[in-house]
């Protein structure tokens, strides 16, 4: 027999009652138990807070059996979001707002049923209501409520389904206030990588402006060989910061006239060693050391420090490496004066295969015309839009403690208490039965 044979489905579950009968388990504890998991892995802190509302949304509303689920934001301005099969138009916002506002004494209980909302202002308002379980959610201020909109089967929402919310409710808390964090995070990182960049062109004033260049034309030959937005963020991020390591130089070796030494070459190329050690130790930029380290390695082995070749070399490496050779070539560098951009795209294409990735030189010169307006002086504009897009996708929710998802619904949990008590409607008196208590 196979183990699959071995026993019953999970849904097929039956638990001993205390009167001797067999009971079907409820197994939507462990339902949502799975399903939170796969929801935590999914999010992303860096995407757009509509993306990740829809997410626990959707995987939410399954779990207590809702016809809809809709998270309804404390501020005006902000949208409110609504998955499943009861419609809610966004001009019905402000109607929703005001009576959910009117219609309970949220400070005193954060929660709130209506079984019976034919007898309150509910379906008076909104037809499609039939019944309403509503959570209210604040973090030092109000942020919003999550209302789950009809059970299905025209049953009644009961004690369990709140308990199975919460920790839902718990991710949407934790994602407010971890957003508010990451944007410091974006801004401090924001600047850091600035002021490194004004001091590399200030070290080497000949390249002013090369590694912003760089990282525009990298973003550009990445966009053509259709790479993901979040590889489009990091590959700027390389391109801004691969030199770096020019910062451990001496300025006399890097405004030096005329040729350099045998001696002085080497000394040179040991940048790319210097620039991984000095950004080595900071987590958030791990996935563009490969550009730092190997930019000038070439793709018949020939180039530093390790001598890769071909697709040894990491993608994001000869990326970058194209890049800085397109714009070195093209605004001079050091001694060799600036080429026309017809040489300078010959010559590439002449180094294709020993130099540079035959691939992403071809991608190049596919995106001639918008490579043309990246020009000296033109750079400033988009440095702040280019450096927002590549934070947030080097930023991501694998970079936040798992714990922390964790703590934030234990403190959910205590300001809600134990979830039992839940207001009745306050048009309805205590007795009725159908509104205002638990189906259990």
């Amino acid at each position: 027999m196979s183990a699959l044979e071995l026993g019953p489905s999970l849904s097929q579950a039956k638990m001993p009652a205390s009167s001797g009968t067999l009971q079907p388990m409820d197994l939507r504890p462990w339902e949502a138990l799975l399903t939170l998991q796969s929801v935590a892995q999914r999010l992303r802190l860096c995407q757009d807070a509509s993306s990740n509302l829809q997410i626990l949304l959707a995987a939410a509303a399954p779990v207590i059996g809702a016809e809809s689920l809709v998270w309804l934001p404390s501020e005006s301005h902000l949208p409110f979001h609504c998955v499943g099969s009861v419609s809610w138009p966004q001009a019905d916002c402000a109607r929703l707002m005001a009576l959910i506002s009117r219609e309970h004494d949220w400070l005193r209980n954060p929660t709130y049923l209506a079984n019976q909302p034919e007898q309150t202002c509910w379906q008076r308002e909104f037809s499609q209501v039939h019944q309403v379980l509503a959570l209210y959610l604040s973090e030092h201020k109000p942020l919003g409520w999550l209302l789950a909109i009809n059970k299905q089967g025209g049953t009644r929402f009961r004690r369990t389904d709140t308990a199975l919310l919460l920790p839902f409710l718990g991710l949407i808390r934790f994602y407010h206030h971890s957003t508010d964090r990451l944007q410091e995070l974006r801004d401090l990182l924001f600047g850091f990588a600035r002021s490194l960049t004004a001091a590399i062109d200030a070290k080497d004033p000949r390249r002013s402006g090369h590694s912003e260049r760089t990282a525009r034309i990298a973003v550009v030959l990445a966009r053509q060989l259709s790479l993901s937005s979040a590889d489009l963020g990091e590959i700027y991020l390389a391109g801004l910061l691969h030199d770096i390591g020019k910062l451990g130089l001496p300025e006399t070796l890097l405004r030096k006239p005329g040729p350099w030494s045998i001696e002085e070459m080497r000394r040179f190329q040991q940048h790319v060693n210097i620039g991984y050690t000095f950004l080595a130790d900071l987590h958030l930029l791990r996935n563009i050391l490969p550009a730092v380290l190997h930019h000038h390695e070439y793709y018949d082995g020939s180039g530093y420090p390790d001598g890769l070749r071909g697709e040894e070399i990491p993608l994001i490496a000869r990326i970058v490496a194209v890049a800085d050779a397109y714009d070195a070539l093209s605004t001079g560098y050091y001694d060799i004066p600036a080429l026309p951009i017809a040489e300078v795209e010959q010559r590439l294409v002449n180094e294709s295969g020993q130099k540079w990735d035959p691939q992403i030189v071809q991608a190049l010169l596919a995106a001639r015309q918008e490579l043309l307006a990246i020009r000296p002086g033109s750079v400033g504009q988009s440095f702040c839009q280019h450096m927002e897009q590549a934070l947030q996708h080097c930023l991501t929710a694998e970079d936040v403690p798992r714990h922390a998802i964790q703590d934030s619904m234990q403190e959910l949990a205590l300001e809600l208490g134990d979830s039992q008590s839940v207001s009745a409607s306050p048009a309805h008196d205590a007795s009725d039965t159908a509104s205002g208590t638990w189906a259990d």
